[in-house]
């Protein structure tokens, strides 16, 4: 599972993602999935610091970038998850994305470029001096036959 550190004046942190593709064979690529299957991106963060003293939201985004000038860039809704301050063990969540929700139009193949993003705000909905991103690599969603 990529990790990339969060480091921030009000404490440190982790941040880790990992894609799934649970229709896909056994043993496959998980970088290659058919329009129709369903997929994800899950998502596991811990902070230590101040900013585990917070309250406010964790906002998790899985964008995935169309690569070749053509494909267009698709998202999910955002993942709101709660902070409960003091909390020591690890947030998850899931980004799911349903089969058939990416848009190949007339295409029978897309790449795209995916990242997670990890974004926080405060109880008053402000944003706050956080942020982590994961990348994901490159994914090749096709039309089967």
């Amino acid at each position: 599972m990529p990790q990339v550190d969060i480091d921030v004046n009000a404490g440190a942190g982790t941040f880790d993602a990992s894609l799934v593709d649970p229709q896909g064979a056994v043993g496959g690529p998980v970088n290659v999935i058919q329009v129709t299957d369903p997929f994800r991106v899950d998502c596991r963060w811990s902070v230590s610091g101040l900013i585990q003293q917070m309250s406010g939201t964790w906002r998790v985004q899985v964008v995935l970038e169309g690569m070749g000038g053509i494909a267009p860039e698709q998202q999910q809704p955002t993942q709101i998850v709660g902070m409960v301050p003091g909390q020591v063990t690890p947030y998850t969540t899931q980004v799911t994305f349903p089969g058939g929700s990416i848009n190949l139009g007339t295409e029978d193949a897309f790449s795209f470029h995916v990242i997670a993003l990890l974004t926080a705000r405060d109880g008053l909905n402000h944003p706050l001096p956080v942020a982590a991103a994961v990348d994901l690599g490159i994914i090749e969603v096709y039309r089967g036959q």
